[in-house]
């Protein structure tokens, strides 16, 4: 008969195999895969809020547009 450790032992060994098979699947399914991404972004209504800045760099000076 085995010990509990050895009944252990097995269980860890076979859940390790499982993870490995299925991290393997999930690598492989990344080589089949399209690599042809794309986006289009547009930066609109950008704005800035100086005053946060104030504390830290109390001599900044930004020119008015």
């Amino acid at each position: 008969m085995h010990s509990s450790i050895v009944r252990f032992q097995n269980v860890f060994g076979f859940f390790t195999t499982v993870a490995f098979v299925v991290a393997a699947l999930i690598a492989a399914s990344d080589l089949i895969a399209p690599r042809t991404p794309s986006v289009n972004i547009a930066v609109k209504d950008v704005q800035v809020y100086v005053f946060l800045l104030s504390p830290i760099l109390p001599r900044l000076t930004i020119p008015q547009s």
